[in-house]
């Protein structure tokens, strides 16, 4: 008999897979004229503009973006 034991693969690929699918769900992006509200247990806790950002996973920061529509006012001329 060899004195080496077998592993078991099903532990670690179980384990490497939830590592990956938390990554994943851990990063979002956010486009140009987009808003990214992070609410934790329901209360908005962050506000982000566009880019790579990072948050807690599900259950703990949950993610909802919106359309961000900013209005622009450029006056000519004299305020007489």
């Amino acid at each position: 008999m060899s004195s080496k034991q077998k592993i078991s693969w099903a532990p670690l690929t179980i384990v490497g897979t939830l590592v990956i699918i938390l990554g994943f769900s851990s990063m979002y992006t956010v486009q140009e004229k987009e808003v990214a509200l992070v609410t934790t247990f329901g209360k908005v806790t962050d506000e982000n503009t566009q880019g790579l950002h990072f948050k807690w996973p599900w259950p703990f920061k949950k993610l909802k973006k919106t359309t961000s529509i900013k209005r622009i006012v450029l006056r000519l001329g004299s305020d007489k």
